[in-house]
């Protein structure tokens, strides 16, 4: 019994240490991510083009931008920072949670717009 309360302490640990370590990865990403950057999603579809850093979301331009609007993603949303910023979704996914973000008004996380 003991033995398994050791391991599920240290498994919480491990999940602890491995949350801080992809936490400072997307502060990384984010602070790579430059104006006029490629977005793509995880298929390598195109989802639009970086206009700037607000805070802590990335700012979409809206020429690009399948509603006219700029859209805003997440650290959450970047999966890697390559020369383009991929995205953890589809390019699908995240243009429908645009479309979905627009007509709830919405402005925070994937398909954020304003």
């Amino acid at each position: 019994m003991y033995g398994g309360t050791q391991t599920k302490s240290l498994n919480s640990i491990s999940l602890v240490v491995y949350d801080e370590v992809k936490i400072k990865e997307k502060i990384m990403n984010i602070s790579e991510i430059q104006k006029d950057m490629k977005v793509v999603g995880s298929d390598g579809e195109h989802v639009g083009t970086v206009d700037g850093i607000d805070g802590d979301r990335i700012k979409l331009t809206k020429y690009d931008s399948p509603n006219g609007q700029h859209n805003f993603l997440t650290a959450d949303d970047v999966d890697t920072v390559d020369g383009a910023v991929k995205l953890v979704k589809t390019a699908d996914e995240i243009l429908k949670s645009f479309a979905n973000e627009t007509s709830a008004g919405g402005a925070s996380g994937a398909g954020g717009t304003w």
